[in-house]
């Protein structure tokens, strides 16, 4: 491209990888690099050997290493996989180590020399322990030294990261091991982790011993200790994650090598405290975990340290780009050569282009418009429109020029004229349309008008694949259109931060642009690259000057980078930043700035705890352009701040009517699965703790009929029935237990259905029917139904021996609880209508001294002493102590785990 700046042409080489080998006395590096781009691997050390797995077919010449190892490498051999990704072996010498880092997309390994300076790093005393029992499995990992270490479960495995060099020897647990045998240690960071995989119905859990860590894996539910997890602004007013652990720890990186990607685990000594809800947040995802933290990544960008006690995850801001006018273009050029060449037209004097366009509108007339006469001069018309940026008049002439010939609207040649006349006048559907046929898609300047229509769009890669494609055709243009195309590319470079792009793109757009419409936005675009590259306050001055532009949309986004470079030097707290931004909402509308400026709001709205402002903000973008890739994100990143508002127990900060107002204003934002149900699910938890039972049956109903199936169905119906039984409405309880039975459900989902069955059908005064479900159920809650059929039944003799019973259970030391109490008051009133003076006797015995001084000691004294049966207290005591439900208790517990689901699942896609 004859410019100040050419762009060299970059060929693509194929997918090699190739091995460099050097050496010193302490170590032999082996780097691995990838001509076609950055490249990772996952190491799996095993004893003496070391496992590389790539992520992706590549071919590799391993001949002359095999030939003459390096030092400290015995030997390197290729293994085969089934998904034909490639994956070595490195066998190491005796006592050799290994470290392995990412250094410039290149992937290298060391090999480091055994050393007896200085204390060796810890090592597995010996190999990992595995004990098995009926009931659960524990994995013990022995260290020389207490070692910190992170535990938790990812996925469908369970995970144990460690703070210490050396590989676990995990072979012997494999032969032990029947039910947890598929264990693999795994490279860490400066450290070792232990993988284990998982069966559906195992729990995770952890224990300490010395330097020992015990891992155990079982089917019940353990309680465990929780550090409390607080969102908050940092000093430079980003949003960040705040675990307050109270003691120190380190973070280490950590690669799955099954599922391929990466995470960060939070590393700490005993004892035993982890995260026990999900919290989210657009960065990143803190996790629950059983000991330290399990981080998940949603940008490049995340950072996570450990600050006076406290585990802190936030993003970092950009760090600042080296930025050289060195580029060489990704994509490979087309050529000069097109169907559309408006140099001639381009090129008539200033004086002459009026006397120009009459002959050519002269010749067009003469052609007439019957169909099948000639159409030359009107293209020729066309092009020379076009070429003076009268758009509209040449899709005029196209127009005529289709009626004369309709076999024209074949011709790739009229598809770009009416490509970039549509282009030139925003119609960017008919444009895309126009220019993506396939006879023009080696064509340089339908390209370039193809990067316009993307850049245009906000799809910024594409934007500047096309416009590289098309740079050749550059010196053909016009001046206006080259500045035209090299600020759209400068700005898909600045987009896609690819600064080094940027740096020389600007600096050829400014030297075009100059006394030209766009002589402003280049100066706009250099000053965001000098921002990048480290120098913000001159970039600020840039700005600050450029706010005065001629042209407003210039003025209005210099307005909006000096606003946010203001931020990135402190020199603006939160609020006035949202200030600044709400004062920029309305000087510009209707294209990619209005969703920048709103974007940036919302955000920040959310990150300052205004959920329905920025809600707000977000939707009303999303909705005006529903069609934009910042359009697509907002609402992605609507919802994603949504199921953390009702997940994550953010919407627990707000008031309870608030909260429900902000679900019913955005219900649409719903997730899809698992995630929307327990959503569903918890909002439901809050409208019982507000009463509004009618609403919350509403809300799970829909859930059990339109949306679940299997068990998941069957607990729902559950708490529907639960909901249903406290609203008085025990027919539909039964209704909906009995829609939804299900065979082989669990053991503790079936007893709860059941007991709940019983009590709506002693509800509904069937009380034979109540006893023949739970007569043989065994548990504290059947009990206690029993003896309120027999209550009710007015079964004396039988309610004082389930009375009994249950006031033998009460605790032996403490106060008794009011439901205790109840229990007993009970028995002594059974006990009184059944005229068994010595049950009596035996009550006031046992629990005299312990009722005394309760709120029912008095009814307990009256009870148990020799008074008659038909004593008017007796009679008025047993009519108040029957109002209340011996199943309060089972009934609060659904109720409370109703508004306490389970944490979601992390979103695989990052908002930005």
């Amino acid at each position: 491209m004859a410019l100040s700046a050419p762009f060299a042409v970059a060929q693509r080489a194929p997918e090699v990888l190739s091995v460099e080998a050097a050496q010193t006395d302490q170590y032999t590096r082996l780097t691995f690099r990838a001509a076609s781009g950055a490249v990772t691997a996952t190491p799996i050390a095993d004893g003496a050997a070391v496992d590389l797995l790539f992520p992706r077919t590549l071919s590799v010449d391993l001949a002359e290493l095999r030939s003459t190892p390096p030092r400290f490498l015995r030997a390197i051999e290729r293994l085969n996989r089934p998904d034909g990704r490639l994956a070595l072996r490195l066998t190491l010498q005796e006592g050799v180590r290994f470290r392995q880092f990412n250094e410039a997309g290149a992937q290298v390994i060391d090999l480091l020399a055994p050393s007896d300076q200085g204390p060796p790093p810890a090592q597995v005393r010996g190999p990992v322990q595995i004990t098995e029992t009926r009931d659960a499995t524990e994995i013990r990992v022995i260290w020389s030294r207490p070692v910190r270490a992170s535990v938790f479960q990812r996925g469908e495995a369970a995970w144990m990261v460690f703070d210490q060099a050396g590989a676990l020897d995990v072979r012997a647990s494999r032969r032990a091991g029947r039910r947890h045998s598929a264990m693999s240690s795994v490279a860490v960071q400066d450290g070792v982790a232990l993988r284990v995989a998982l069966s559906a119905e195992s729990s995770v859990s952890a224990r300490t011993e010395g330097g020992a860590w015990i891992l155990r894996l079982a089917n019940d539910k353990p309680s465990r200790e929780a550090a409390p997890v607080r969102r908050d602004l940092g000093a430079d007013g980003r949003g960040r994650l705040v675990v307050d652990f109270g003691r120190d720890g380190v973070v280490r990186t950590v690669r799955d090598p099954v599922l391929e990607d990466t995470f960060l685990a939070g590393l700490l000594d005993g004892p035993i405290e982890g995260v026990d809800v999900q919290r989210s947040a657009p960065e990143a995802i803190i996790a629950p975990s059983v000991h330290g933290s399990l981080i998940a990544m949603r940008a490049p960008n995340v950072t996570a340290r450990f600050e006076s006690g406290a585990l802190i995850v936030s993003s970092a801001p950009q760090a600042a780009t080296s930025v050289t006018a060195n580029y060489t273009p990704k994509e490979a050029s087309l050529g000069v050569a097109s169907r559309l060449d408006l140099t001639d037209h381009q090129n008539v004097p200033e004086d002459l282009v009026l006397d120009r366009r009459a002959e050519l509108e002269r010749r067009a007339a003469m052609e007439g418009m019957a169909r099948g006469s000639s159409a030359r001069a009107r293209m020729e018309l066309a092009r020379f429109l076009i070429a003076h940026e009268l758009s509209a008049e040449a899709l005029g002439a196209l127009k005529v020029a289709a009626i004369n010939q309709p076999q024209l609207t074949y011709d790739p040649g009229y598809r770009l004229m009416r490509g970039v006349a549509n282009a030139m006048l925003g119609r960017t559907k008919d444009a895309e349309a126009d220019l993506g046929v396939s006879g023009l898609a080696n064509d340089p300047v339908a390209a370039l008008w193809r990067g316009y229509v993307a850049g245009g769009n906000g799809n910024w890669e594409p934007a500047q694949r096309n416009l590289e494609r098309g740079r050749d055709a550059l010196q053909k243009q016009s001046k206006l259109h080259r500045a035209r195309f090299l600020t759209m590319l400068s700005e898909a470079a600045i987009a896609n931060r690819d600064f080094a792009a940027a740096a020389a793109i600007t600096a050829t757009a400014e030297e075009h642009a100059d006394q030209t419409p766009y002589s402003d936005k280049a100066r706009l675009l250099r000053a965001m690259v000098t921002r990048e590259g480290g120098d913000a306050r001159a970039a600020l001055d840039v700005f600050n000057h450029l706010m005065q532009s001629r042209d407003e949309l210039t003025a209005a986004r210099a307005a909006l980078e000096a606003l946010q470079t203001q931020r990135i030097l402190t020199e603006v707290t939160p609020e006035a930043f949202a200030e600044g931004l709400e004062r920029l909402r309305f000087r510009w509308r209707g294209d990619s700035y209005e969703l920048a400026v709103n974007q940036a709001l919302g955000a920040l709205y959310v990150q300052l705890g205004r959920w329905r402002d920025g809600l707000d903000v977000m939707r009303a973008s999303a909705n005006r352009f529903p069609d934009h890739p910042i359009g697509r994100q907002l609402r992605i990143d609507m919802a994603t701040v949504f199921e953390a508002l009702f997940m994550d127990g953010d919407a627990d900060k707000l008031e309870p009517i608030q909260a429900l107002a902000l679900y019913y204003d955005f219900k649409e934002l719903t997730p899809i699965g698992p995630n929307g149900d327990r959503l569903v699910r918890a909002l439901a938890g809050r409208l019982v703790g507000l009463d509004l039972l009618d609403q919350a049956a509403e809300l799970l109903a829909y859930q059990v009929e339109q949306r679940l199936d299997g068990m998941a169905k069957a607990q729902i119906a559950s708490d529907l029935a639960l909901i249903h039984l406290q609203n008085g409405k025990a027919e539909r309880a039964l209704g909906a237990l009995a829609s939804t039975r299900q065979p082989r459900m669990p053991a503790n989902l079936l007893s709860v259905r059941r007991i709940l069955e019983a009590k709506a059908q002693l509800e509904l005064g069937r009380e034979d029917v109540a006893l023949e479900l739970v007569e043989r159920d065994r548990s504290l809650d059947a009990q206690r139904l029993r003896a309120d059929i027999a209550w009710r039944s007015k079964d004396w003799p039988r309610a004082l021996s389930e009375l009994r019973a249950l006031a033998a259970l009460a605790p032996q030391e403490g106060a008794l609880s009011d439901a205790d109490r109840a229990v007993i008051l009970r028995a002594g009133i059974a006990a009184a209508m059944a005229d068994d003076r010595t049950a009596r006797a035996n009550l006031r015995q046992a629990f005299t001294s312990r009722m005394a001084g309760s709120p029912d000691a008095d009814g307990f004294d009256i009870v148990t002493s020799d008074l008659e049966v038909e004593g008017v207290a007796i009679r008025e005591l047993a009519d108040r102590i029957a109002q209340t439900d011996l199943l309060d208790r089972f009934m609060q517990d659904l109720r409370n785990r109703l508004g306490a689901p389970k944490a979601a699942t992390a979103p695989t896609q990052p908002p930005s």
